[in-house]
């Protein structure tokens, strides 16, 4: 007779894509014809947007462009002028097990940009690009809980918990901000806004209900020529939104991240002294939970023969999650004495862990002007290596963000750049867990059933539980404590037990 089994079906996300991908564009960009030739460059800057996202039956595509500028003095000795270009990239990936039902999570990244000039009107532009991409699609984990029998058969059930940490919920918004600001000091009607940029981050996930609430900040950075001198500001703008979330508990694990795709900085008011700001962004949310799991591990009968066929799976259980700020300090070479810094920034461009070991790559940049007020850009890869103490079996997961404004300072070696790092690292560890697949139970026969010794004397074996001593002789936990006055459920090792027959 095929027993019913009770069957708990959880829904999640299954991780199937945690990659990240890099390369290098370049673009030889013209000089426009109503443009002076140049001299020497002396910036290369841009703002990455992600435009493209598509999931497709075992791949994935990301696209964007580079929307960048170039700040030259030219020949002519007019003063500094700016060109844009725009660079565009399409990344293919393979996934295999990935359809276009999935959800996809990517985090852009620009890293270094650098040109130098092929004659005084063409100019080669080189973008290292980056995007972190994890690809997620949704499955159900079916798990046998326990089985529908009569009193008679004399099943005995054998269930364990679990705490399986899932991720429950993967989601998107677009979204748009604006804000109207004071235009910075020294901005007036006759300066000029030269380029912007801007970073955003999440200061705060909250699940309410299905909601989850996220406030966020986003640094936009603006130059500007005031008086024939760069100058450079950095305006915090501050916004929140709601995502929907299905099947998330409200003390779930929410992780945010947020790119920009488009931005946009224009003069405003009848004076010019107000800025308005257009932000397009882009909030993603991963929201993982632990729950209680309880598997049916094990059955047996104390009247008949039952027959189960069992599964094995692994779960996830977190070990922990933690955010650990720092301030940092570093130092950049510059080719000629700096007198004052105009700019400075640092963004993540990528973290590693391999096995204990976790190296965090960034990348700083510091607009600067020397004694003879001459603007220079100095830029440097920083590499920041460290152990993990990682147990053995452990997966960890690391993510890094710069939240909030670089600064610089002049120093006798260079230049001091100062700025906030939060190193977020979340430990999981693969458990394994056996339970009943099917059942079947026949009557034993009634030869079988006189067979048996109705008593039976032994002695716990280490490592031995009372469950293996019921099963082994047909009876119940309980008619065996019941007879050797035990309280708990543990066998008592070399003590020597009477061991009732079942029924």
């Amino acid at each position: 007779m095929e027993l019913e089994l009770n069957w708990e079906r959880m829904n999640y996300h299954e991780l199937l894509l945690d990659t990240q991908v890099c390369r290098e564009e370049t673009q030889e960009t013209i000089v426009p014809d109503s443009y002076p030739d140049i001299l020497r460059i002396v910036e290369a800057g841009g703002q990455l947007c992600l435009t493209e996202k598509e999931l497709k039956d075992g791949g994935v595509t990301v696209g964007g462009t580079v929307d960048g500028w170039l700040l030259y003095e030219p020949e002519s000795g007019e003063g500094l002028c700016k060109i844009d270009y725009r660079i565009p990239f399409t990344v293919n990936l393979e996934a295999p097990g990935v359809t276009a039902q999935g959800r996809c999570v990517v985090r852009p990244i620009l890293g270094r940009i650098d040109a130098r000039t092929l004659n005084p009107r063409k100019v080669l532009v080189r973008a290292d690009i980056c995007a972190d991409v994890c690809v997620y699609e949704h499955r159900e984990l079916p798990v046998c809980c326990g089985m529908e029998c009569s009193a008679e058969m004399g099943v005995q059930q054998l269930t364990g918990e679990r705490r399986a940490y899932l991720t429950t919920a993967v989601c998107e918004k677009p979204f748009s901000v604006y804000e109207e600001v004071h235009a910075p000091a020294g901005l007036d009607a006759e300066g000029e806004l030269v380029c912007m940029s801007a970073q955003a981050w999440c200061t705060e996930a909250r699940l309410i209900g299905s909601k989850l609430v996220i406030k966020g900040e986003a640094g936009v950075r603006v130059r500007y020529l005031a008086g024939g001198q760069m100058n450079s500001t950095c305006i915090p703008v501050n916004f929140s939104q709601i995502l929907e979330v299905e099947g998330a508990g409200e003390q779930a694990d929410c992780s945010v991240s947020l790119y920009v795709t488009n931005v946009e900085c224009t003069r405003a008011g009848e004076d010019g002294r107000q800025l308005n700001i257009a932000l397009e962004l882009m909030g993603q949310a991963v929201v993982a939970d632990s729950y209680p799991l309880v598997a049916l591990q094990d059955a047996y009968s104390t009247c008949g023969e039952l027959t189960v066929e069992m599964q094995n799976f692994f779960v996830t259980d977190l070990l922990e999650r933690y955010v650990r700020p720092q301030s940092m300090r570093e130092l950049l070479e510059t080719q000629v004495q700096a007198k004052s810094v105009v700019d400075a920034s640092v963004r993540v461009c990528r973290v590693s862990v391999s096995g204990a070991n976790m190296e965090t790559q960034l990348q700083a940049d510091v607009m600067y002007l020397d004694e003879r007020d001459q603007l220079h850009t100095t830029g440097r890869t920083i590499l920041i290596s460290g152990q993990l103490d990682v147990p053995e079996g452990v997966q960890c997961r690391m993510s890094c963000t710069c939240p909030g404004e670089a600064f610089a300072a002049v120093t006798a070696g260079g230049l001091e750049v100062r700025f906030n790092l939060e190193m977020r690292g979340c430990m999981t560890r693969q458990e394994p867990v056996v339970s009943v697949k099917n059942a079947r139970w026949t009557e034993r026969s009634r030869d079988a059933q006189e067979s048996r010794p109705s008593v039976v004397m032994r002695a716990a074996m280490p490592g031995e539980s009372l469950w293996d001593i019921a099963k082994a002789y047909g009876t119940t936990i309980r008619r065996i404590g019941q007879a050797n006055g035990l309280e708990q459920d543990e066998a008592p090792v070399g003590r020597l037990l009477l061991i009732p027959a079942g029924r």
